[in-house]
This record gives structure tokens, C-alpha cells and sequence, in this order.
């Protein structure tokens, strides 16, 4: 291993605990909503035992709702002790799929500070990828969205040209950004001041990118006579190849 990849390893280990720690509201939040499942099958059991259940509703039939939201708590639970791990592993991805989760997942984090995240994409854009490293990019780029907005939209597409998927945040401010608001530090790829930035997360997001084979770029806009941003992200797929890990 090079000096320039222990580098992008450990930045890119800062960015993950980073992005982990913002989001623990969210995540507790989402296995808290997991659970409500469970909690609904052990009321519907204990009147099926107390017989004070509809006819319609048997034993097995509770049976079956407690497993499914087992199954569905299991899936949770399984998927954020990968991201915890930063699993390296390259499996077939839906982006579409992947960013209606991360705005469901922030949604209330939004939602305080009125803003909302709209994905305009319902179709599917598969790609090989390495999940976690996608993952980790998109919710740097929302949630610092959401950090230094005050108010707004922050408005998700993404298409795919050959090997190469491009996602773009819309960046829709209900009230006046500062130019300093979004930016990206261009320097030596080893000089670390750039972690006194306001923007780092955007900083290390771009370079965690770029050792991916992808880029991000940021591009100011004027709407409505306010201004804005757009930010870009390209990633590049990956090769599948049972289970061998990249990176």
C-alpha cells in the first residue's frame, strides 16, 4: 500500500466516523420504527391468548405478521452493522433505490430545519459498486445539504452513462446562501489544513471520490433571485466478482 492510498484509507475512516456519528438520531430512529412491528404482533398474540381477537384473526396469522417484522428488523439491524463495519464488498446496487432510503432516513433531520429532499427518480439504476463507499459519499453531500440550509429543497436525479452513475443535489434555499457556504478546497492531495474548513466534509468527500475513480464538483446557481448550488457526484461501477473485496 502507497502512501496516497493509506491516506485516502484513513480520510476516508474520518469521513465514515464523521457521517456515523451525525446520523445516529436518524438511524435509532429507524430501528425505533422497526420495532413498532414487533411490539404490534406481541399485542395482537397476547389478545388472541386473552381471546379478545376478532375471528379473523388466529393465532397463526400473528404468527406469521411477528416473523415478517422479525425479518424486517433482522435486515435493519444486519444493514447498519455493515455500514459500521464499512464493509468493502462489491454487490449490485440500486441508486434510485438507495437514495429514496437515505432521504426516508433523514427525512426528519429535514424536517426541522423545513427543508425537504426530494428524489425525482423512480426508476431503476443498477450498478456494481461498493455499497458502503456509495452510501457514505451521498450522505456527506445531504447532510451537509441539511446542516447549511435554512430552509428549502434539496432536489436528487441520477442517470447513468455506461460504467459511470452521476448523481446531482439541487441545492433550493429559502433564504440567501453565503458563497462560502459550499465550496471545494483544490490543494496538495496530502495537505490535511483543509480539515479546518467549514466544508471539509465536502473536502473529503471529493478526494474519498476521486481515490473511487469518480469526482465531485460544485456549481453556484440563481433562482428566483436566490442563489444556490449544485452539487455533482460521479461514481464508478465496479467489476462483480463473488465477494473478492476492492478498495
Amino acid at each position: 500500500m502507497t502512501l496516497s492510498d493509506s491516506f485516502d484509507t484513513v480520510l476516508e475512516a474520518a469521513l465514515h466516523a464523521h457521517v456515523m456519528r451525525r446520523c445516529e438520531r436518524a438511524y435509532l430512529h429507524e430501528l425505533r420504527d422497526g420495532l413498532q412491528g414487533v411490539a404490534v404482533s406481541v399485542d395482537a398474540m397476547s389478545r388472541v391468548i386473552a381471546g379478545k381477537a376478532p375471528a379473523a384473526l388466529s393465532g397463526d396469522k400473528v404468527v406469521q405478521i411477528a416473523r415478517r417484522a422479525l425479518q424486517s428488523h433482522e435486515q435493519a439491524l444486519e444493514q447498519v452493522v455493515r455500514e459500521l463495519a464499512m464493509s468493502r464488498d462489491v454487490v449490485r446496487v440500486d441508486v434510485s433505490e438507495l437514495l429514496h432510503q437515505i432521504a426516508k432516513l433523514l427525512r426528519n433531520d429535514a424536517a426541522v430545519r423545513e427543508i425537504t429532499i426530494n428524489v425525482s427518480t423512480d426508476d431503476q439504476v443498477p450498478i456494481d459498486t461498493v455499497a458502503g463507499g456509495l452510501k457514505l459519499l451521498l450522505l456527506s453531500i445531504v447532510t451537509h445539504a441539511i446542516d447549511t440550509l435554512q430552509g428549502g429543497e434539496i432536489g436528487v436525479s441520477v442517470n447513468r452513462d455506461d460504467e459511470v452513475v452521476a448523481i446531482r443535489f439541487a441545492l433550493k434555499p429559502a433564504a440567501p446562501m453565503a458563497d462560502s457556504s459550499f465550496g471545494i478546497t483544490d490543494g496538495d492531495a496530502h495537505d490535511l489544513s483543509f480539515l479546518s474548513s467549514p466544508n471539509w466534509v465536502l473536502d473529503a468527500a471529493r478526494r474519498v471520490a476521486r481515490a473511487a475513480g469518480g469526482d465531485i464538483d460544485i456549481a453556484k446557481t440563481v433562482a428566483d433571485g436566490r442563489a444556490g448550488c449544485v452539487v455533482r457526484l460521479k461514481y464508478q461501477a465496479r467489476k462483480l466478482s463473488g465477494g473478492i473485496s476492492s478498495g
